[in-house]
């Protein structure tokens, strides 16, 4: 009996073992009816257990191939998923790195609006490590020569400013404290003044009195009783001391 070759396709080898084995059942069917001995029986079922042995080789190849089929095709979609994720990765960062190409070639800086001094004023006042021949004869270099050299000069300048803004603060406070002293001295100058106005005030009043008689002497001078009250209360004011007047401070500056 002939045998299927291995080497066959599996669609081919399950075709031809199918016609083989129908026709030899054909065959069978056709022989069994004048069969009458059990060992031309068992004849026939030998004959067709090489067929029935084939076809299940053939069936476990088939499943066989079926499975390592269906593990290549899973692989292969694993590779195509993964490549199409990187692919869609690789467009992201396209589509990223254009962007930021576009806002770099956009981007508006203000250093283009930074006021410097001329070229001039910096070749005579930047330290000589700013003025080389490699970075005068660079633009850039030189442009940036000079916005480093405009940042040093804001920077000592700023520093003058907190100096003398700290100066200011302190004689500010000095003046605050004369001005109180100031204004100590005045009320001092004014109550001062308050009192010789007053002591002045009494002098001439006591000047006109004695000048001028008034009535009331002459009523005393014949009332010896109001004469006395008189004299008794002069006497009186007379023993009074005058308070002392202050001594103005001299007025100091600082």
């Amino acid at each position: 009996m002939t045998t299927v070759d291995d080497q066959m396709p599996i669609t081919a080898t399950a075709s031809v073992l199918q016609k083989r084995l129908l026709s030899t059942i054909e065959q069978e069917e056709i022989s069994a009816k004048g069969l009458t001995t059990t060992e031309e029986r068992f004849a026939l079922l030998h004959a067709s257990s090489p067929l029935f042995a084939q076809l299940r080789a053939t069936s476990r190849r088939v499943h066989e191939d079926t499975r390592n089929g269906k593990g290549r095709v899973t692989e292969i979609r694993t590779r195509v998923d993964n490549a199409s994720l990187a692919l869609q990765n690789l467009k992201y960062q396209k589509r990223h790195l254009q962007e930021e190409i576009r806002n770099c070639k956009s981007f508006q800086s203000i250093y283009e609006n930074v006021s410097l001094i001329d070229v001039d004023q910096f070749m005579q006042s930047a330290p000589e490590a700013e003025k080389t021949d490699e970075i005068t004869t660079n633009a850039h270099k030189l442009y940036l020569a000079r916005l480093r050299f405009e940042l040093s000069e804001r920077k000592r300048l700023e520093e003058e400013k907190q100096q003398l803004q700290s100066k200011r603060a302190a004689l500010m406070k000095e003046n605050r404290k004369k001005k109180q002293r100031l204004e100590g001295l005045e009320s001092d100058l004014k109550e001062m003044l308050s009192r010789s106005i007053q002591v002045r005030n009494r002098f001439e009043e006591a000047n006109r009195e004695e000048q001028q008689p008034s009535a009331a002497e002459d009523e005393m001078q014949t009332d010896p009783e109001k004469r006395q009250r008189h004299e008794t209360a002069s006497s009186t004011a007379a023993a009074t001391p005058i308070p002392d007047q202050p001594t103005p401070k001299p007025v100091t500056e600082g």
